[in-house]
């Protein structure tokens, strides 16, 4: 909050009209960059190379803090290095980039598994398949399926889309592959069946 209240000065200091006896303004430096004074002050700078990307700077005490830089383009687009939180205090962000106490609204979210392995290996010829018996076991035990994460766990830690829809993924091919497997013995069972049906209506049997 801190950090948007000062933006904000800067920037009601540089959209006033510039009446020199009445407005106060804010220091400037030797390369004409916009100075927040004091022990916890603020840079604000404009490459003079052309660009129009405006750089907030805090001051750690001894030089500005460029890697906690923040950069705001003239198209529009935002960049922060550190962390960002909505609704949330600085305390409850812990290691995550971006936190929401609230709901996000969005048309599409795309989401990179990094270091989560799509499930193609499922149907690899090596993959084993559990029994039905023993998921069945599992269930009873532990009332949900294998790999999937107790509702406490979820609760206390949230959930990661990307391993999350890699997992719903593996079992839907699970499924699949229990399906095909009992599609393959009806199968059978009906081939057994007609041998059986064309062995009875023979000459000679009753």
């Amino acid at each position: 909050m801190k950090k948007i209240l000062l933006l904000l000065t800067s920037w009601l200091l540089l959209a006033a009209p510039r009446a020199e006896a009445q407005n106060q303004y804010v220091p400037a430096n030797g390369t004409g960059d916009l100075v927040l004074p004091g022990t916890n002050g603020w840079l604000l700078h404009t490459p003079d190379d052309g660009r129009t990307t405006l750089y907030v700077v805090p001051w750690n005490g001894n030089d500005w803090n460029w890697a906690s830089q923040a950069e705001f383009f003239s198209n529009g687009d935002m960049r922060l290095v550190g962390r960002l939180g909505l609704g949330v205090q600085p305390a409850a962000m812990n290691s995550l980039r971006l936190a929401v106490d609230g709901t996000i609204g969005a048309h599409a979210v795309k989401v990179t598994a990094v270091g989560v392995p799509w499930p193609d290996y499922v149907f690899s010829r090596g993959y084993r398949l559990r029994p039905l018996r023993e998921v069945a076991r599992h269930i009873a035990l532990y009332h949900r399926l294998p790999e999937v994460p107790a509702a406490a766990t979820v609760a206390r830690e949230g959930l990661d889309l990307a391993a999350t829809d890699a997992l719903l993924l593996r079992k839907i091919e699970e499924v699949t592959l229990y399906l095909v497997a009992l599609q393959q013995e009806n199968e059978a069972l009906q081939a057994r069946v007609r041998q059986l049906e064309q062995a009875a209506r023979r000459p000679g049997r009753r």
